[in-house]
């Protein structure tokens, strides 16, 4: 079976495909997937030549392997390709007519979210009346919208459909210039209800359009022309349109109440209602549109004027000269100035221009404020509520990855190789299957040509371990080898272009282009080596508190651990560590590194909390009291490091300072003797 369909493609026999699927029972078409998965990688894969690039497939093999997966994969697999297969609209219905999936219907249905189809309206009602598909309203309204042509061939098109098409079109509704004028001759013949229509265009304003659709239907509505009785019979939907978001259909239904605002039925006191919202925007043509209809309300109309007064107070939230001189005028010609008035006003007052003020000033009281006592609290960095998540498991650990893969540079990251470091080994037959969508997630993750490197990083050590798992749960964590096939697939066709960088593979072979990032790769590979000796001894430099602090007695407690283990901790590790740090709080650590604490783990913390102001001891570790110099006073140099090999390196090479305060808190500084 796979030997023919190799030799079907391969052969470029294309006229063979079809019989040779149609003899195929269901088990077997189910079979041939991974097949048929991995040819279509084969043939897309990138050939680069002189000038251009292609496939490596013909046209025919493409073809083939179109069809073969149409009928052989379930929708999932097939995916969202509404191009390809349908480009020969012939031998689709051919197709159709012996081999249509369970699933076409709602393929079809879905490709109201695909960016190009090669089928139309009338390709989607020839298959419904062959019982294809059962299309829902929004495909025929949105493929419609797409199809201005031969509308009186089915009657249920403009019966049924165009009305579809109203309340579901496509976004390119507005850029089919046919519709605009056969809308109107529809109309104009009766085979489209003009009411009906009028009604659905100003619907439309609420819909959630987007500005182009949204502003078809309203100049389709302004064309019509709408005379006063069917502009009154409408009042309802005019009025509902005001909350558009689109500031196009509020223009237009202003326009469209200013020619009714004279009528008997006009309901000013719902307009009432959505005024406050309409002069609240900032849009400032739908503000001044909305004050010259309340002053022709007032003109026309012999209402209570605090009903619309208080509403139009709300102008003054703008502070735009003629928006507010505008309001004021209306408010002095015809609102009285009552205390309800003067109440709302007094809400504005600090936003009323100062030549607005004066002519409203019998309507606005001084009063004089009272300033609140200002109490100054110091704020700590590290607190009960600035703690970062703490991971508890194994299980915690796999929940919690996800999160770190989306957010790389945020204490996420951090907490996930914390957990790591912790959890990696702490994994038995049933947990080890929840690595298969964080393993699925890192691989997708690292798939795209950019990617943040922290992301590089803690992909490569999902993946890595992933793969370590999959060698001793073969049987739970089979999937786990086709999706890495498929990463590298893609990873191999990128290393054809010259400035494409590594970003797959042992984490030892990842490309690091800057100090940085050699040495977060450093880390990288020290973690990754952790995991494989089943080393749970804690990392210093994860942090404690959001966003960027570590608790100084954590530091401590951690210390301690390396030192009644008899470990020296990482250079790199403990450089971090110290950097982020907080040391507006070290009274308690101070105490409890001198009880648990000896030799230069001690004399290095008593130095850094700043019990003892210059660095004494035994400096086995020159990096380490460096940095812990630097970042405790980073204007200082002390002179017991001049024979660490230092001096010549400019001190910005080690830090950035504002006010004298040290930018340590994610950056890392490398300090190594050479």
């Amino acid at each position: 079976m796979k030997e023919r369909l190799y030799d079907i493609l391969n052969e470029e026999k294309i006229h063979e495909i079809v019989p040779f699927l149609q003899q195929l029972t269901a088990e077997e078409k189910q079979a041939l997937v991974p097949t048929i998965k991995k040819m279509d990688r084969e043939i897309n894969k990138i050939i680069m030549t002189k000038n251009s690039y292609h496939t490596a497939g013909s046209v025919n093999q493409h073809s083939i392997i179109d069809i073969a997966s149409f009928i052989c994969m379930d929708q999932k697999s097939f995916g969202k390709n509404y191009w390809s297969l349908f480009r020969n609209i012939e031998q689709t219905e051919k197709i159709l007519e012996w081999g249509c999936p369970d699933w076409f219907s709602d393929f079809i249905n879905d490709s109201i979210d695909a960016e190009f189809t090669a089928f139309n309206y009338q390709n989607i009602l020839g298959w419904t009346e062959k019982g294809y598909i059962q299309p829902k309203p929004e495909l025929l309204g949105h493929h419609l919208s797409n199809y201005p042509t031969d509308l009186d061939l089915y009657p249920e098109t403009l019966n049924t459909h165009f009305w579809y098409l109203c309340e579901y079109p496509s976004k390119s509704l507005p850029f089919q210039k046919e519709w605009f004028p056969l809308v109107q001759k529809l109309v104009t013949e009766q085979k489209i209800e003009r009411k009906r229509f009028l009604k659905e265009c100003l619907l439309a304003s609420n819909r959630n359009f987007n500005k182009n659709v949204t502003g078809w239907f309203m100049d389709a509505f302004t064309a019509l022309k709408p005379t006063e009785d069917e502009l009154i019979d409408l009042q309802d939907e005019l009025m509902a349109g005001l909350a558009s978001v689109q500031s196009k259909a509020v223009n237009t239904i202003l326009i469209h109440l200013k020619k009714i605002v004279g009528n008997s039925a006009f309901k000013s006191d719902e307009f009432a209602h959505y005024l406050p919202n309409l002069l609240s925007l900032e849009v400032k043509t739908v503000v001044m549109g909305s004050l010259t209809l309340t002053e022709k309300i007032f003109q026309h109309k012999k209402i209570n004027p605090e009903i619309l007064g208080l509403a139009l107070t709300s102008a003054f939230v703008s502070k735009d000269d003629g928006i507010q001189s505008k309001a004021a005028k209306i408010i002095l010609k015809y609102i009285p100035p009552s205390e309800m008035i003067k109440e709302s006003l007094s809400h504005y007052s600090d936003n009323i221009l100062t030549n607005v003020r004066t002519l409203l000033e019998t309507y606005i009281e001084e009063k004089p404020q009272e300033l609140e006592a200002i109490v100054s609290e110091k704020v700590f960095l590290t607190t009960e509520e600035n703690k970062v998540t703490v991971l508890e498991s194994f299980e915690d650990l796999m929940f919690f990855l996800p999160l770190a893969i989306e957010d790389p540079y945020s204490h996420h990251c951090d907490v996930a190789l914390c957990g790591f470091a912790r959890f990696a080994n702490d994994v038995n037959e049933e947990s080890v299957k929840l690595i298969e969508p964080v393993f699925l997630k890192a691989c997708k993750t690292i798939a795209k040509w950019e990617v943040p490197y922290l992301n590089v990083l803690l992909c490569n050590v999902i993946i890595n371990y992933g793969l370590n798992l999959l060698e001793k749960y073969p049987i739970q964590l089979k999937n786990l080898d086709k999706i890495y096939e498929k990463t590298s697939s893609e990873e191999a066709a990128r290393e054809t272009y010259s400035n494409y960088q590594k970003k797959l593979g042992a984490i030892t072979e990842v490309g690091a282009g800057s100090p940085v990032m050699k040495a977060f790769k450093e880390l990288a590979i020290y973690i990754y080596e952790k995991i494989k000796a089943g080393d749970s001894v804690p990392l210093l430099f994860a942090i404690t508190h959001a966003p960027c602090w570590i608790s100084p007695v954590t530091l401590v407690e951690k210390l301690e651990i390396y030192q009644n283990k008899n470990i020296e901790p990482h250079h790199l590790d403990m450089q971090l560590a110290l950097q982020r740090c907080a040391l507006d709080n070290t009274a308690e650590a101070l105490q409890l590194a001198e009880q648990r604490l000896k030799g230069e783990y001690k004399d290095l913390l008593l130095f850094f909390f700043g019990k003892n102001t210059e660095p004494k001891g035994k400096f086995e570790h020159p990096a380490w009291w460096m940095t812990a110099g630097f970042t405790r006073s980073p204007e200082t140099t002390f002179k017991e490091f001049s024979s660490f090999g230092y001096n010549t390196i400019p001190v910005e090479f080690f830090l950035e300072c504002t006010n004298g305060k040290p930018l340590t808190v994610r950056k890392i500084h490398i300090i190594r003797l050479s």
